[in-house]
C-alpha cells in the first residue's frame, strides 16, 4: 500500500534537492531520508567546497503562521530561546534569500578566481 505522507515528502525533497541543482550547486537526496547517521537530513547541498548544508524539508499544506507572520517580508527570521547565545539560535529565512546567498559566493569566488589568475 502507498504512503501518501511518505510519497509526498519523497516528492518535496526532490523538488529541493532540484532547486539547489538548478542554483548550480551539488545537491542530492540523502539515502532513507537521514535515517543513516551517516547522512543527515533529507538532502545535502554543496554551494561551494567549504560551505555544505544538511537540509531537512516539511511539506506543510499551511506552514505555520506564527513563522510566515514573523518572518514578514524580511530576509531572515532568529528565533533566540530564552537564555540561548545567538550561536545556539535558530535561523529561517525565505528560499529567494538562500538564493541570493548563493548567488552572492558564485560572485565572489569567480572574482577570487579572477584575482588569483592575475597575480
Amino acid at each position: 500500500m502507498v504512503n501518501k505522507p511518505k510519497n509526498k515528502g519523497r516528492v518535496k525533497e526532490h523538488l529541493v534537492t532540484k532547486w539547489f541543482q538548478h542554483q548550480g550547486c551539488m545537491a542530492f537526496r540523502t539515502p532513507l531520508s537521514g535515517a543513516l547517521t551517516a547522512f543527515p537530513g533529507d538532502v545535502q547541498a554543496t554551494i561551494c567546497q567549504d560551505l555544505k548544508l544538511k537540509i531537512e524539508v516539511k511539506f506543510r499544506k499551511n506552514p505555520p503562521k506564527v513563522f510566515t507572520g514573523w518572518i514578514g517580508g524580511n530576509d531572515l527570521l532568529v528565533l533566540m530561546p530564552e537564555r540561548a547565545t545567538v550561536q545556539d539560535s535558530y535561523a529561517f529565512a525565505p528560499m529567494r534569500t538562500i538564493q541570493d546567498f548563493i548567488l552572492k559566493i558564485f560572485e565572489l569566488e569567480a572574482k577570487l578566481k579572477e584575482y588569483e589568475k592575475n597575480n
